[in-house]
């Protein structure tokens, strides 16, 4: 907990969102999945542990790992 001025003040967490121009659905291919996969991995909403998804082993497939990870976020 952060103290100011004999306030307490509670620090919230803030997800600085990669802009995406398109909707992505599963079964999709593209960098923007890549992307998007980078961002959940480098936040605490993993795709993988290892292999296909995990933190730098990004793939440009949208698949159900990715749709889990997302869903959670």
């Amino acid at each position: 907990m952060i103290v100011i001025l004999g306030l307490n003040v509670i620090p919230v967490r803030v997800l600085a969102a990669p802009l995406f121009t398109q909707n992505l659905r599963e079964g999709d291919t593209s960098v923007s999945v890549s992307v998007l996969q980078s961002f959940l991995d480098t936040h605490g909403f993993p795709v993988a542990v290892t292999g296909p998804g995990s933190v730098n082993a990004t793939t440009d497939y949208f698949g159900t790992l990715t749709k889990a990870a997302l869903i959670h976020l």
